[in-house]
């Protein structure tokens, strides 16, 4: 799904205080029953369920970007904020998955993370050249 895309996408355009508030938004909709979540669900019970980890994640994450990236102009910085708040949604979602399925962390790490590596390395770049690129206003 393109969800950690808007995720770091949000840090970015919005900073850390309104993309905190648009994440918790979206999570408070999904969990009300809008169907907000990847394909198209709904329900308090996706809050606790499988992919539970990733999405309590993603408000940190949308912190965590919008914090590091106004601290430099250089890509490389921001490169890291973007990779960094990745590594927090996988971490976070794989650690979860861990829990509540009693996997071991390789295991978990296998489940949870190995399988998107590739398509978060495209989200991240796609983010960095959005947010380099966007036009100042």
């Amino acid at each position: 799904t393109l969800q950690t895309f808007f995720v770091l996408l949000s840090g970015v355009l919005l900073g850390r205080g309104w993309s905190l508030g648009t994440q918790c938004a979206y999570l408070g909709l999904g969990g009300a029953g809008w169907a907000a979540f990847a394909g198209a669900a709904a329900g308090s019970a996706h809050l606790f369920g499988p992919t539970a980890g990733y999405l309590w994640a993603f408000p940190l994450a949308a912190v965590l970007t919008g914090t590091l990236w106004r601290r430099s102009e250089k890509a490389a910085p921001r490169l890291f904020a973007l990779a960094a708040a990745d590594a927090l949604i996988l971490g976070a979602g794989a650690l979860w998955l861990g829990v509540l399925l009693g996997l071991s962390p390789w295991k978990a790490f296998l489940m949870g993370v190995a399988p998107f590596l590739p398509g978060e390395a495209l989200k991240v770049t796609m983010v960095l050249a959005v947010g380099t690129f966007r036009r100042k206003g």
